[in-house]
Formats: C-alpha cells, sequence, structure tokens
C-alpha cells in the first residue's frame, strides 16, 4: 500500500506539474486560434461538453466499482480516464495551429524573473487584478464544507448530496449560457464580477438560510461562479498581455502567483472549521469575496476597453 500511495502522489504531482507547464502554450493557441469576440462562447461551450462528459464518466465509474472488486474497478476507472486523455491529445494533434509572429529569443532564466518583477510593478492593473482573485480565491475556501455543513446542520439524508450535485450542475450550465455570451460583448470582468458576486451570496447564504430547501440555491450559486471562471479566469489574461508575444507571461504569472492561495485556503479553512467551527469559515470566506468583489468593481479596469482606447 505504501508503494502504490507514493506512486499515484507522485504520478499526481506529475500530471498537476505538466499541466501547470503547458496551460501558456495551451492558452496562446486558443488566442491566436479563437477571435477575441467569440472566447467566451468557446469556453462556455467546452464547459458544457467536459460537463455532459463528466456526468456520464460518473455514471461508468459508479457501475464499474459496484460491479467489479477493489481495486479491479479502480484500475479500469484510471485506465478509461487515460484513454480519455489520450484521445484529447489525439484531438488536440488535429487542430492546426495559426501562424505565429517572429518569436524572439528566450532571454536567460534571470534576464525574465527580474523582468516579469518589474512587469508587476508597472502593471498596476494586473497587479490589482491579481489581489481580487487571491481575495476570492479565499471566498472559495468554504465551498468544499457546503455539503457537510447541510448534512449535519440540517439533519439531511444521504440522498440530499445527490441533489446538492444537480443544483451545482445547474448553476453551472446556466452561467456558461449566460456568461460566455456576457463575456464576448461586454469584456470579461463582467462574468467574473456577477460570478465573484454570487459566491458572495453563496457564502452568506449557508450563514443565514433556515431550510435545506432553500439551502439548494447555494449551491446553485456556487455553480455559477464555477461558471465565471471558466469562461473568463484565463481568457482575460490573454486581454490584460500588451501584445501576443508577452500572453504566455501573464497566463504563467496569473495561475503561478495565485497557486499558493488556492491550495492553502482550503487547508486554513480545514483547520478553522475544525478549531471554531463551519459558521467561522464561511464569515472568513464572505469577507473574502466581498473584498474580492470591491477591488474587481473599484480598482481593476477591463483590459478590452483599455485597449481600444489605446488603439
Amino acid at each position: 500500500p505504501g508503494l502504490s500511495l507514493a506512486l499515484m502522489l507522485g504520478l499526481l504531482l506529475l500530471i498537476t506539474s505538466a499541466g501547470g507547464v503547458l496551460m501558456p502554450a495551451w492558452m496562446d493557441i486558443v488566442a491566436r486560434a479563437v477571435p477575441v469576440s467569440r472566447r467566451g462562447r468557446f469556453f462556455a461551450v467546452s464547459s458544457l461538453v467536459g460537463g455532459a462528459g463528466g456526468l456520464l464518466g460518473s455514471v461508468f465509474t459508479a457501475w464499474a466499482l459496484a460491479r467489479m472488486p477493489a481495486p479491479d474497478g479502480y484500475a479500469v476507472c484510471f485506465l478509461m480516464a487515460g484513454l480519455c486523455m489520450g484521445l484529447s491529445y489525439a484531438a488536440l494533434s488535429r487542430v492546426r495551429e495559426p501562424r505565429a509572429a517572429a518569436v524572439d529569443v528566450a532571454p536567460p532564466l534571470g534576464v525574465y524573473l527580474r523582468r516579469v518583477g518589474r512587469l508587476l510593478r508597472e502593471d498596476r492593473n494586473l497587479g490589482w487584478f491579481l489581489l481580487s482573485r487571491a481575495l476570492i480565491y479565499v471566498g472559495m475556501m468554504a465551498s468544499g464544507f457546503y455539503t457537510v455543513y447541510a448534512l449535519r446542520h440540517y439533519a439531511a439524508p444521504d440522498w440530499a448530496v445527490g441533489v446538492f450535485t444537480t443544483a451545482l450542475l445547474a448553476g453551472q450550465m446556466i452561467g456558461n449560457v449566460v456568461l460566455g455570451a456576457l463575456a464576448d460583448r461586454a469584456g470579461h470582468l463582467v462574468p467574473l464580477s456577477i460570478g465573484a458576486g454570487a459566491l458572495l451570496v453563496a457564502n452568506v447564504g449557508a450563514l443565514l438560510v433556515p431550510s435545506l430547501e432553500l439551502f439548494i440555491v447555494v449551491f446553485i450559486l456556487q455553480g455559477v461562479h464555477l461558471a465565471a471562471v471558466n469562461v473568463s479566469g484565463l481568457s482575460v489574461l490573454l486581454e490584460f498581455a500588451p501584445s501576443p508575444a508577452a500572453r504566455p507571461t501573464y497566463v504563467g504569472l496569473g495561475t503561478t502567483l495565485l497557486t499558493p492561495v488556492a491550495f492553502g485556503a482550503p487547508l486554513v479553512a480545514g483547520v478553522m472549521a475544525d478549531a471554531l467551527g463551519f459558521p467561522a469559515v464561511f464569515v472568513v470566506a464572505a469577507l473574502g469575496s466581498l473584498a474580492g468583489l470591491g477591488l474587481l468593481l473599484g480598482r481593476v479596469r477591463e483590459p478590452r476597453h483599455l485597449a481600444a482606447g489605446a488603439a
């Protein structure tokens, strides 16, 4: 068991690290292949299709684990997941990458890091955006505890978990359809602000709703927030970049600098839940989402509008 656990964690680290390394290149291809006016709908449709695939995958997983003894069922699930991942790369290989402008020679690492530090000091709009996103990640720290809290606080039956999942997926589907089109028309800060507002109301609602039936709204709002992040969380970084050559740097910064908060906030929330209870987690999460929303609305300017003004 010890060796299997070590291998699993090592492979998990490998695949997440590979995803982080590939993300800037992937987003650069998206930027060159998908026009600005269609990126919101592109990611919305991608999320909808991915959600449908995830739903089918969950049905298959339940069937495999029920029919096959452990560890055979898990092995089949992992094998099918690997097969689907391989098919996705096969589909990606069919994409004809648009020709890019001449690429500058990569500078030495030390020069690049100094350039990144200067960029963060000079691009105040990006700095405010990243700070707002970090605070919103604090607002997300309670999301993983909604289900446990509802089951305990309202003495809900186990089947309520299925209702919560359905509400979450419904919120995501509605959010993807609406926010994808909105992002293409108004810019990506609008969906992100709506998502942050939904997260704020979800955290406050988790504290205040008087019944299990109303708590379902919390999951719908959580789904809307997840849809906003799926549609605009990365796309907006492409528009912050002042030039095509800078897009990978901006995407890399926007993901790397937020990783410690995204990783650490849920851990802190777990410690708080054990020491102070779930309401304390919801209060801190509500304050984080409120502060993040305030910065988005008050300090961050829509990069698409700035680019249009400069032109």
